[in-house]
Parts: structure tokens; sequence; C-alpha cells
């Protein structure tokens, strides 16, 4: 008998610690999504739907028909400087929560960009021309933002 209360009692010790790691595990879990909701959902949301927003009337001048190299320019400036607000506003606060999301998020961003950047510059796209607009940015913003939406209401719940 005095084997099995030994056992039994390691067996005990073992269980008491494993439900201690568990416990510890869910909190911090937890704590990291609500504090990831909290956040966007409170605080850094209105932000997101600012820089689409401004995005959206920024890059809309280019459905004008005769848009010079140089107005091409200042639009692309003016994206980049609203890409890095948004960045030092939004994007970058999820370096403290969760750093792969931070990652993912810079980098749906910076494809974005990139895209637009392209298609700006690109002779053989006619941004004034309803489809190719909508091909070449809205389509892509709109698939942008709907992907950066998914991504942080995976990681929150």
């Amino acid at each position: 008998m005095d084997v099995l209360d030994v056992i039994y009692k390691i067996a005990m010790i073992v269980i008491a610690i494993a439900n201690i790691g568990f416990a510890v595990y869910i909190f911090i879990t937890n704590r990291k999504r609500d504090l990831t909701k909290t956040l966007v959902l409170d605080h850094i949301c209105p932000d997101f739907y600012v820089f689409f927003k401004n995005l959206d009337e920024e890059l809309s001048k280019l459905k004008e028909k005769n848009s010079t190299i140089e107005q091409k320019q200042i639009i692309q400036q003016n994206i980049q400087r609203a890409e890095c607000v948004f960045e030092q506003e939004f994007i970058d606060i999820f370096l403290c929560i969760d750093k792969d999301l931070h990652r993912e998020l810079k980098a749906k961003i910076d494809a974005l960009m990139d895209g637009i950047s392209e298609a700006i510059f690109d002779e053989g796209i006619n941004l004034y021309v309803e489809n190719q607009y909508n091909d070449k940015i809205k389509n892509q913003m709109i698939i942008t933002k709907s992907d950066i939406l998914n991504l942080m209401l995976k990681r929150s719940r």
C-alpha cells in the first residue's frame, strides 16, 4: 500500500503542476486577446477607416483624363505620407500585442501601396477608365481592407 500511496501523491502533484501551467497559458492567451479587442475596437479602429477613406479620396484624383506626371507624383507623395501616419497610428501599436500580426498587417499595406504605385506610373494603365481604376486601385483597396479586418478578427477570438 505504501507504493500505491507514493504513486498517487506523485500523480496528484503532476496533475496540479499541469493545471497551474494550463491556467497560466489561458490567462496569457485571454489577456492578449482582450487587449487586442479593447485596443482595436475602442481606440484605433477609427484610424483604420479614416486611412482608407483618405486614400480613396486622394486616389480618385487619378480618374481625371489628363493627369500629368507631376500630378501623379504629388498624389504618390500624399499617399505615402498617409501610409506613414497609418503605420504609426495603427499598425505599430500591434508591436506591443502581437508581433506576427504586426508583420502581417505591414505586409498587407506594403503590398497594397506597391500595387498602387505601379498602377499610377504604368503608362499602359489608363486610370481614368473606370474599369481599369476599379481593377488596379479600388478593388485592391477593398481586398486589403477586408484582409486586414479578417486578420484582426481572427486574432481577437
